[in-house]
């Protein structure tokens, strides 16, 4: 099947195939949405969301060069920053692959893991993945890793090929369903080559993450009361 990538309905379609439980999709949407307004509000040429990415069964937020969030069927898959992250309070609910991913990378080690991805750009990071029947649970104990992970992405310039499968019926279909404003990114036009960044110091990365942590921090308080 070929997905319109502009169509509202198409995406809801997908989504509600994908999760089928009401209340359970609505908490996967809403980690989806405000990821996208968390990257935007810093940059707003830094994100990118995809149907169908590679063919493969999934709705998918990409910051920088890292996919951050994917939904599949039953799934969410949510990329951690590993070294900010308590592995203990994860183990009922990971697979193996995964727990080991996390616990390699604390333990210093930046070499890939065996169906644990691995981000060239962002080695500490770690694409877990959780039965979707599980966010409740799993949210609270994930939110701060996950955060960090945006905001490492952001120093980082958005995958060409996210930036070219943008789906804006992803972002049309979760303004109407959770009836929040959410925003199109601002995508320009290439002009010729695109220049490599040049790495940032120590403390102008650290000043920044700090800053992005701080402003995410703020408007997920306004989200997650009681969290």
């Amino acid at each position: 099947m070929i997905h319109q990538k502009s169509d509202e309905n198409d995406a809801r379609q997908v989504a509600e195939n994908f999760l089928q439980n009401a209340g359970i999709r609505r908490e996967c949407l809403n980690i989806f949405a405000t990821s996208i307004i968390h990257a935007h509000s810093i940059n707003q040429t830094s994100w990118s969301t995809t149907i169908y990415p590679s063919r493969q069964p999934a709705i998918r937020l990409t910051v920088g060069m890292i996919y951050v969030c994917n939904i599949s069927p039953n799934s969410i898959g949510l990329t951690l920053y590993a070294p900010e992250q308590n592995i203990a309070l994860l183990k009922p609910f990971l697979d193996p692959a995964n727990i080991l991913g996390l616990e390699s990378v604390q333990q210093g080690s930046q070499a890939p893991v065996p169906t644990a991805p691995h981000f060239v750009s962002l080695p500490e990071a770690v694409w877990c993945w959780f039965d979707a029947t599980d966010i409740t649970a799993v949210w609270p104990l994930v939110r701060k890793a996950y955060n960090r992970t945006i905001a490492e992405a952001l120093l980082t310039s958005l995958n060409p090929g996210s930036r070219n499968a943008y789906a804006s019926g992803i972002v049309k279909y979760l303004r109407a369903t959770l009836g929040i404003h959410v925003p199109d990114p601002v995508h320009p036009i290439p002009q010729g080559k695109t220049k490599k960044k040049a790495r940032l110091s120590f403390e102008v990365r650290s000043s920044f993450i700090l800053k992005v942590l701080q402003e995410i921090e703020q408007r997920d308080r306004e989200v997650y009361r009681d969290m």
